[in-house]
């Protein structure tokens, strides 16, 4: 090498020494890493340039001798300080600017980069110790690399593999999948030779890429995390297909994490001598809870085809889907469950049917309005207002669920805003209607302070948590609060 480039190069090792000594305390420790580095590099590569001229031009037999054996441990030093230079690089400056700018680096090219980096790293050394070019022992490998080849092959495909599904992308971290219609998960990890998955059992699998690559994969998160769902279910083939359909449509509704839009669907999708078969689909914002949901759907389904008397399993379902549902509404909630037969069919008779359409605000929250309501048929969304974090959706109401008893028997104000979220039908039992029916029958005044009682330590339990002491003195006193209330509001004798 030519006298002005050692020249140079010395200039830029003093330059590099200068600068790293002048650098403050508040520079980024990898800034300060990397310039040490580029010192030690700047100052190896002098060092193996200049040793053997040195050697060359030196009198001392010592310093010729081991001149051959120092050059090499240089050599391989730089090797190495090139290496920690060009991992720090690829860290600090490569896969932190992809990260800053949202794009996720794979891992396993993560993995292979390092890999290739160490590899020449290790040729460099090697060439550095026996003096060999690099190309040389690459030529001299080849029947290595073919006996290598044939012991892993399989790891070779799972690398090979991986590195094709991660240029792909058929599916990311986080994803659920399901592999040959049988095996669902996320995927929780990609690396060099397998995808590592997490079934909603909470298990662990591990699949090799090369069978992931040769795989038929479903990706639910692709291209929406919207995902449809279905439950199957027979109906007695009295009940109309267009009532069964208006039912089960309304009480997927119910569950909290179905989607109103899409809406639910139902199709017909088999006949036999006393069945229909029904397929009720619907729609979730992503896969995760789909066992949850459909659970939520299926309670929701049964607890409104056994409200309604359309079950297989109730009475003569065909004439329930043909008369009147107020009596057996009635006898169904909670607030009038323990009343006599005749008492509930003086309530029903009394009752106003409502039909709602979608976005029709039933009550709101303030309000001092005085009925209270039983869905028949539909889903109604509950909110309130939570301060300064605004309006929250907190439930949803569907077949046999009532409301706004508080303001109906105390006088309350309403303490939320309800909304039909479809064609709903909803009954209605005002404050006139039911007076009358409390004067003449002034005991059963505390029943209902008692299941009002109850149902307002369960809201009042799902907004906030309870001390055991606090649920026990509320237990104790608030049936007592609720029935003074009635009392006075229906001047009631006590």
């Amino acid at each position: 090498m030519s006298t002005p480039i050692l020249i140079a190069l010395a200039v830029l090792v003093a330059a590099t020494a200068w600068f790293a000594s002048r650098l403050r305390g508040d520079v980024h420790p990898t800034q300060r890493r990397l310039l040490k580095l580029a010192l030690a590099l700047a100052a190896t590569t002098i060092a193996w340039i200049v040793l053997p001229r040195l050697a060359g031009m030196a009198d001392f037999e010592v310093l010729k001798s081991s001149a051959g054996a120092l050059s090499r441990f240089i050599g391989s030093l730089w090797w190495i300080v090139f290496a920690v230079f060009a991992f720090i690089v690829l860290e600090r400056f490569v896969w932190t600017s992809f990260a800053n700018r949202g794009v996720q680096v794979p891992k396993l090219l993560i993995d292979v980069v390092r890999a290739i980096v160490f590899v020449f790293m290790l040729l460099g050394v090697i060439s550095a110790l026996f003096e060999e070019t690099i190309t040389g022992l690459l030529a001299a490998s080849g029947v290595f690399a073919v006996v290598m080849g044939f012991a892993l092959q399989s790891t070779l495909a799972d690398l090979f593999s991986g590195i094709a599904i991660n240029l792909q992308h058929p599916y990311r971290v986080g994803d659920w999948i399901e592999i040959d219609g049988a095996t669902v998960g996320q995927v929780v990890e990609m690396n060099w030779r397998a995808t590592q998955l997490r079934s909603p059992q909470g298990n662990s699998i591990v699949m090799p890429n090369s069978k992931m690559a040769a795989a038929q994969i479903v990706n639910f998160n692709l291209p929406t995390p919207r995902h449809r769902s279905a439950i199957e279910l027979k109906l007695d083939a009295r009940v109309p297909p267009g009532v069964a359909r208006d039912v089960l449509e309304r009480a997927a509704l119910k569950a909290t994490a179905v989607l109103r839009d899409p809406p639910p669907s139902v199709r017909v999708t088999g006949f036999e001598y006393t069945q229909v078969s029904y397929e009720l689909c619907f729609w979730l914002d992503g896969y995760a809870d789909i066992d949850v949901v459909r659970h939520d759907v299926s309670n929701s389904v049964w607890y409104a085809l056994d409200v309604l008397g359309l079950g297989s399993w109730c009475d003569e379902p065909g004439d329930a889907a043909t008369t009147s549902r107020a009596g057996r509404l009635v006898g169904y909630v909670d607030l009038f469950r323990d009343f006599d037969d005749s008492l509930r069919q003086r309530i029903a008779g009394v009752m106003k049917v409502r039909l709602l359409r979608p976005g029709d605000v039933i009550m709101r929250e303030g309000e001092l309005t005085s009925s209270v309501y039983i869905v028949e048929l539909g889903a109604v969304e509950v909110s309130m207002n939570m301060g300064e974090h605004g309006p929250r959706v907190v439930a949803r109401l569907g077949t046999g669920d009532f409301f706004g008893e508080m303001s109906l028997l105390t006088g309350e104000p309403r303490s939320a805003t309800l909304t039909a979220m479809c064609e709903t039908k909803i009954w209605e039992l005002d404050r006139e209607s039911i007076e009358p029916i409390l004067r003449s029958e002034p005991a059963i005044a505390d029943r209902l302070s008692r299941v009002m009682a109850k149902r307002r330590l369960a809201n009042t339990m799902l907004l906030k948590n309870l001390t055991a002491q606090e649920r026990q003195d509320a237990e104790q006193s608030w049936p007592d609060d609720m029935l003074g209330k009635i009392r006075r509001l229906f001047s009631l004798p006590h």
